[in-house]
């Protein structure tokens, strides 16, 4: 047997052949409109993190997309999506920040993101369940964190 064959069969996983962490993408930051301070004293706040895939801090509404050409994007709003592929970039240029559940720093999303000079985090585990169309959230791109500031009312009636 071949000596590849043997390292094959002993591998259990491919292991990533670049690693990498922190920012990419530096640029100038525009400034909190919430103090950090304030943002870890809000109830309910939680975070999610995944991998900083192009630096910069935004803030906005979150549009849960899962199929791009019957869904559309407000300008402003942070796209969240599984993944995405050049059919996507339509609503790239209406985003505020992007969050995907799949992807790495040579994806499609974290190259164009970069590109565009948007916020991205990518391999957001379960970003599509997690995060809810209507949510506040803050995108740090940097860091690889989205902090959920304000869940969206999904039922009308709990509110009465």
């Amino acid at each position: 047997m071949s000596l590849r064959k043997r390292e094959y069969e002993g591998a259990s996983e491919s292991p990533l052949r670049v690693t990498f962490s922190g920012a990419y993408g530096d640029r100038k930051e525009l400034p909190r409109a919430v103090p950090e301070e304030a943002v870890k004293a809000l109830p309910h706040t939680s975070v999610l993190v995944g991998q900083a895939a192009s630096a910069g801090i935004c803030r906005g509404r979150v549009r849960v997309i899962r199929n791009p050409e019957s869904e559309a994007l407000q300008q402003g709003e942070i796209l969240v999506a599984e993944r995405t592929d050049p059919g996507w970039i339509v609503h790239f240029s209406l985003a505020s920040g992007l969050v995907v559940s799949h992807g790495s720093l040579l994806s499609h999303t974290a190259i164009v993101a970069r590109e565009l000079a948007l916020p991205c985090v990518v391999a957001v585990e379960n970003a599509t369940t997690r995060l809810k169309t209507g949510d506040l959230v803050e995108v740090d791109g940097r860091n690889g964190k989205v902090t959920i500031l304000e869940e969206a009312v999904s039922d009308l009636f709990a509110c009465a």
